[in-house]
């Protein structure tokens, strides 16, 4: 007898269980869904923290440029040759 067969029961309950879930998943019908104004505060909000972030991102970005020392360094290009391979 294969591991399989011997527990077939367990995954067929499994099986069941588990598409099953979506069911309960869903909740009750609640009848007629009202439509809600548009919440132009939590809009407003939302864009506000993109810009910020943007922000933030772009000036963290400016202070992390090469020096001229480094440029001067590692030459125009920092790529490595593929005959070194």
């Amino acid at each position: 007898m294969t591991r399989l067969s011997q527990h077939k029961g367990a995954l067929a309950v499994i099986t069941l269980l588990t598409l099953s879930a979506g069911a309960y998943a869903a909740g009750a019908d609640m009848g007629q869904a009202v439509k809600q104004a548009t919440n132009w505060t939590a809009i407003g909000m939302f864009a506000f923290f993109v810009i910020v972030t943007l922000f933030i991102t772009k000036w963290a970005a400016s202070r992390t440029k090469k020096t001229k020392s480094e440029k001067e360094l590692h030459g125009p290009s920092c790529q490595v040759s593929n005959a070194h391979i």
